[in-house]
Order: structure tokens, then sequence, then C-alpha cells
């Protein structure tokens, strides 16, 4: 029983810290801490050394690392709005102006990001007279809507990681999880007159601004299938080659992403997240809330979907949610890439609606709202893409198995 109580501790604190914004790699270093406070004894330095000789590690910081430091780059140049703004301008749909600009501004993983297309959306939303809560609603759940098999994506990048797949694999096997979240959205404007809009202006060429983003993602879909995953930091680092011939970074820009504190969370959380599931996994704690979770009779698919979105949401990270039953549910069976896939659903879409959550927060001061008055489309749009995805594996795991 004090075992499971020393778990209940560890992630309690986790929660706590993140509520309390203290910086995600601080909380799961606290939680990993006392984990192995109580359960490793005198090996808690060879489990912090194979943590850092876990090769999972060095993808992950390496991948961390040179995808903040491209986003950095982008937004520190100003190409990423110059290209949303061109975009926007070459569109005559409002309604895919509202939904496209959000999702290219979402590939750059930029804390509270979602105050970038803001403006376009209010632009757009104001012509098609769409009530503000609903231009909060749109704002953010179409910014996270790519970053459900985004490959280059830091939470799908951890997923892979954690569960041990390809993150190609498992982005294929999310393609359809996004398209119900991006029809669920779209559900939400069926009513608004499309109208042609063309008030946008921009002065950097869509060729130039757009370039570095596209043979990034080009370049890192390539180098995966020819030499793994390692082949996405390599992909990246053409990219910011690429930006940095094209746009011509000035040197205090350049100093600037690389002191970024954006990039060196990113870059050291891959630790930080490694060395909470090596404290959970190679001590044995994760048999103690196996055991727990046997003598209640919790259902499989209740710990795959709940228990990893109430965590993600409660901590506005999708992270919290994946590493925490990741461990568990490995030490009932190997998991499968279905399993990992709605385990990573039900964290994304959990975190995305979380009132703690960033790009929601600055959405809703942006547009004077209180945080949870775009709930009444959050709430349902959220429900009916954990829906689909239970379903989707549901259909899946039974004409597999």
């Amino acid at each position: 029983m004090i075992e499971l109580a020393i778990i209940i501790a560890a992630f309690a604190t986790i929660i706590a810290m993140v509520y309390l914004k203290v910086d995600i790699n601080i909380a799961l270093l606290a939680g990993a801490s006392i984990i192995l406070a109580y359960f490793s004894g005198t090996s808690t330095l060879s489990i912090i050394k194979r943590t850092i000789e876990d090769e999972r590690t060095l993808f992950l910081l390496s991948a961390s690392f040179t995808i903040s430091i491209f986003a950095e780059l982008y937004t520190r140049t100003g190409a990423i709005s110059e290209f949303s703004r061109g975009v926007a301008s070459k569109i005559k749909s409002p309604k895919s102006i509202i939904a496209l600009v959000p999702a290219l501004l979402g590939l750059l993983p930029i804390a509270g990001g979602a105050l970038m297309s803001a403006p376009i959306v209010d632009a757009v939303g104001r012509e098609l007279s769409i009530a503000p809560d609903l231009m909060v609603f749109l704002n953010v759940w179409f910014r996270h809507v790519l970053f459900l098999f985004y490959p280059m994506g830091q939470s799908l990048i951890i997923a892979s990681a954690t569960f041990n797949y390809d993150p190609i694999s498992l982005a294929i096997l999310q393609l359809p999880i996004a398209i119900a979240m991006a029809v669920s959205g779209f559900f939400y404007m069926k009513n608004f007159k499309n109208r042609g809009f063309e008030n946008f202006k921009y002065s950097m060429s869509l060729w130039i601004s757009g370039t570095p983003l596209f043979i990034s993602i080009i370049s890192s879909l390539v180098l995966n299938g020819l030499i793994g995953s390692y082949g996405i930091p390599i992909g990246v680092s053409i990219g910011i080659i690429t930006l940095v011939l094209l746009l011509k970074p000035k040197r205090e820009q350049v100093l600037g992403s690389l002191k970024s504190r954006m990039v060196i969370s990113l870059a050291t959380s891959s630790f930080s997240i490694m060395l909470l599931q090596h404290s959970i996994v190679d001590t044995g704690a994760s048999f103690a809330i196996a055991d727990a979770i046997k003598s209640s009779s919790i259902p499989l698919i209740l710990l795959e979907t709940i228990v990893p979105g109430v965590l993600s949401g409660l901590t506005s990270s999708t992270v919290t949610g994946i590493v925490t039953v990741a461990p568990i549910i490995s030490s009932f069976h190997q998991i499968s890439i279905y399993e990992a896939s709605l385990i990573y659903t039900s964290s994304f879409i959990s975190y995305t609606i979380s009132p703690t959550h960033l790009c929601l927060i600055y959405t809703s001061n942006y547009f004077r709202r209180g945080v949870v008055s775009s709930y009444k489309y959050m709430l349902p749009a959220a429900l009916s893409v954990i829906l689909f995805t239970v379903l989707y594996y549901s259909l899946l795991s039974f004409f597999t198995y």
C-alpha cells in the first residue's frame, strides 16, 4: 500500500507543480525523484545512466532541439507571419482561412502561439458575423488539428519514443482522427455564408516565406523513410539551413533563438520525460500501479482514454498522460500501435481544451472572453473526437486480431 501512496504522491506533485505553472521539466524531475528515492535505493545512478544512454532519449534531444530552433528562427524573422498572411490573401474561402491559417501556424510549437493567428481569425470572423466565443474555439481548435499527425510535432515524437513506434507509422494511423477533428470544427461554421475576402497584405513572397517550412517537412519525411527516426532532426536541420540562406536572419535573431527559454525547455525535456519513464519501469514501480489497477478492475479502455485524458487536462501537457499510462499498460502486455494512438489522442485532445492551456488562455484574452466561455463548443467537439477514436481503435483491433 505504501508503494502506491508514493507513486500517487509523485504524480500529485507533478500535477500540482504544472498547475502552479512551474516548468514541466522541473515538475517531471520532481516526480521522478520521489519515485527513485523510494524504489531505486542505491541504483539511482545506474537508472540515470541508463536514461542518458537510451537511444530514445538521444532521439528526443536531437529532434526537440532542431525543431525548437527552427520555430524560433521562423518567428523571429517574421517569416511565419508573412507566410500565413500570404496564404490568407490567396484563399477565396473565409471558412478555409479560419481553419488553415491557425493550422499552418500551429506547425511551429510556440507557447501561446495561437495569438499569432487570432487577429486573422478575428478579421475574417467579423466579416462572417461569427460570435467571439466561437472564434476562440475555432482559433484554438484548428491550431492543433495538424499536430495529431504531424511527425515533426513534439507531442507525436514523444509518443512515438515512449511507445517505441516509428513516428511516421503513428502519424499515418492518426490521419483519420485528424480529419474527424477538422470536421468537428467545420461543423460549427456550417451556417455561415462563404464569401470572398481579400483584405490581407503581405510583403514577403510566399516562395521565400514558405520554402523553409516545406523543405523541412519533405526532407524529414524522405529521410525518415531512408534512415529511420533520426531522419527527422536531420530534415529539420536542412530546413534551418534553407531558412538561413533565404531569410538571412540577423546575428541577434540567431543568438536569441539559441538562448530562447523555449528551446532550452524543449531540449531538456528529452531527459526529464525519459527519466520519469525509467524511474517507473526500471524500479518496478509500475508493478505496484498494475496490481492496484488489477484489484480495482478498471476496464482497459477507460485506462487508455479517461486516465491519460484527465492527467493531460489537469496539467495542460500531452506528455503527462502519455508517460504516466504507458508503463502501466506495459506491465500487462506490449502496447499495440492502435493503443498508442488511442492514448496519444486522448491525452492530446484533453490538453487542447485544458483551461490552463496557454493557447486557450491567450486567445480568450485576445477576444476578451472568459476561458470557459468557449466550452460550449470545446466539450462537444472534444467528446466527438474521443468517441470517434474509440470506435476507430475498436474496428482496427477487431480486423487485426
